[in-house]
C-alpha cells in the first residue's frame, strides 16, 4: 500500500480567538492581564472533527465505545473551558498525520514510541508545557503514558491544579493565590481561581455569558427570567440559565440536531440507530458509527490502517500498525 508522507502541521491565520480570554495568576491572587501569546485558530469542520476521532481512537489516545464520545469531549470540555483553540489546532494536526500513529501522537505530546508511567509520575509544569502520566487504560497494557502538553499551542498558561489528594497540571490562565483570587468576568467569561489554577469558563462558546462572577455557571445572554420549563419554537431552544433566557438553535449546531422540550436540549434527528444500544461495530474493513440517529462508515483501509477490529470491551475502532512495539 502507498501511504502519503504527513504534511506538518500549518495554522492559517483568522480572525478568531479565544486565547484573548486567558488571564495569568499573580503572587497578589487576582488574575492579571492576560498576556498569553495570541494563536492562530486552524480551521475544523464538524466532519473533520469527527474523522480526528477515528485517527485518534486507532492510536489509542482518545478511545470511547462511541466514537461520538471523542466529539462531545471537544465541544463539552475543551471548547467550553478555554482550550477550544489548543485542542482544535490539535485535531487538525492528528488529520495531518494521516496513518502515522507516531505522527499523532506526537501532535498531543506523547512522545512517537510512548515512555510508560504509573501513578507516582509527578505531574508538573515546565515552563508552559503540562507534563502528566495518560491513565487512561488501553488494550494493550496497564501502564500509562507520559504527556507533554504544550499549553502555548493554545495560548494558554499551564499551572499545577489541587484540590484535596487530586494534583493535575492543566492548560488555562495560569497560576493563581486560591486563598486571595475572587471570580471575575472578564470579556463575558467567567475566571475563577481554583486550587491554584486560573479557570476559563468560556461562556460565549456555549452561546452564553458572565454577568455576576459569583454566580455558579455561565448565564444566559437574553432577559431576566423565572425558572420555567423549556420551550421549543421550531428549531430554536429557549429556557432560563441562572436567571436570564438563553436562546439555541439547534439546526445550527454540529452534526443533526432537533429541539427537544422533554430534556431541555438538542438532540439527534436521526431514527436509523439507538444512540444508546448501537455501539461503534466492524462491517468489514469499516468502522460503523451512530451519529445523532444516523449510520455512518469510516472505511479504515482507505485511512490508511490495517481495518476494522472489535474492542475487549465495547464498540471497535480502526487497528493501527504497532509502531512503538
Amino acid at each position: 500500500m502507498i501511504r502519503a508522507t504527513p504534511k506538518p502541521l500549518v495554522l492559517p491565520c483568522l480572525a478568531l480567538l479565544l486565547c484573548h480570554a486567558a488571564g495569568c495568576g499573580t503572587d497578589s491572587g487576582g488574575p492579571a492581564d492576560a498576556g498569553v501569546d495570541a494563536v492562530p485558530l486552524a480551521t475544523l469542520t464538524h466532519d473533520q472533527l469527527l474523522e480526528a476521532c477515528v485517527r485518534l481512537s486507532a492510536c489509542e489516545i482518545e478511545r470511547h465505545p462511541f466514537l461520538r464520545d471523542c466529539a462531545n469531549n471537544f465541544y463539552d470540555r475543551y471548547a467550553a473551558y478555554g482550550q477550544g483553540t489548543l485542542f482544535q489546532n490539535l485535531f487538525v494536526c492528528a488529520n495531518q498525520g494521516g496513518w502515522s500513529c507516531k505522527a499523532i501522537r506526537e501532535c498531543f505530546g506523547f512522545a512517537g514510541r510512548p515512555k510508560a508511567c504509573d501513578k507516582s509520575y509527578p505531574t508538573e509544569c515546565r515552563g508552559e508545557v503540562a507534563y502528566a502520566c495518560d491513565l487512561v487504560r488501553r488494550e494493550n497494557g496497564e501502564e500509562g503514558w507520559e504527556q507533554a502538553l504544550d499549553c502555548r499551542n493554545g495560548g494558554l498558561r499551564c499551572a499545577v491544579k489541587e484540590t484535596g489528594t487530586t494534583r493535575v497540571a492543566v492548560c488555562g490562565g495560569g497560576a493563581c493565590d486560591s486563598a486571595a483570587a475572587k471570580p471575575e468576568c472578564r470579556d463575558r467569561r467567567l475566571l475563577n481561581c481554583i486550587g491554584g489554577a486560573l479557570e476559563i469558563n468560556d461562556c460565549p462558546a456555549q452561546q452564553l455569558q458572565c454577568r455576576d462572577p459569583f454566580v455558579a455557571g455561565c448565564e444566559g445572554t437574553g432577559r431576566s427570567c423565572a425558572a420555567t420549563k423549556a420551550i421549543c419554537k421550531g428549531s430554536v431552544l429557549t429556557k432560563c440559565q441562572h436567571g436570564y433566557l438563553q436562546e439555541i438553535d439547534c439546526a445550527k449546531l454540529p452534526g443533526k440536531k432537533v429541539c427537544d422540550a422533554l430534556t431541555a436540549s438538542c438532540k439527534g434527528s436521526g431514527t436509523e440507530c439507538s444512540m444508546d444500544a448501537d455501539f461503534d461495530a466492524c462491517e468489514g474493513d469499516s468502522l460503523a458509527v451512530c451519529l445523532d440517529g444516523y449510520k455512518k462508515k469510516y472505511d479504515c483501509k482507505a485511512m490508511g490502517f490495517l481495518g476494522c477490529t472489535k474492542s475487549t470491551a465495547f464498540g471497535a475502532y480502526c487497528k493501527a500498525e504497532p509502531v512503538y512495539q
